[in-house]
């Protein structure tokens, strides 16, 4: 049977070309997915990698706080001292911790902006 339409070709010829593009799109979308995995992955290991990192960071500062406790009190310092020392040190962990927060919801922000683009330009792709 021939199609009427402008394209030319037979129905049979139609169908397989409409297969095709079937495939193909499928192809892609399973390749994006792929894609997707493999980035969430990596995202992942690498906050696994921040994660462990400040875990150890915490634990340094703190045992590097007794020690600093142990050497002021042993050296002479006054209760005083010992405290305004111990409060800088707080202080200084404070700060770090709204230091990796920071980057924390700064890698977020990116992140998301990253899907959006990527999304945008899946659409433009689409639309092309």
């Amino acid at each position: 049977a021939v199609n009427n339409d402008m394209s030319g070709g037979t129905d049979e010829e139609h169908a397989a070309a409409v297969r095709v593009q079937r495939m193909q799109r499928g192809k892609s979308a399973r390749e994006r997915v792929a894609q997707l995995k493999a980035d969430r992955a990596a995202d992942l290991r690498m906050q696994s990698a921040v994660h462990k990192k400040s875990i150890t960071t915490a634990l340094a500062q703190k045992q590097r706080s007794a020690e600093s406790r142990v050497a002021l009190l042993q050296a002479g310092a006054d209760a005083e001292q010992v405290t305004a020392v111990m409060e800088a040190a707080e202080h200084a962990a404070a700060t770090q911790v709204q230091r990796m927060a920071r980057g924390k919801s700064a890698r977020k922000r990116v992140a998301a902006l990253q899907t959006q683009r990527s999304q945008q330009r899946a659409e433009m792709d689409r639309g092309a």
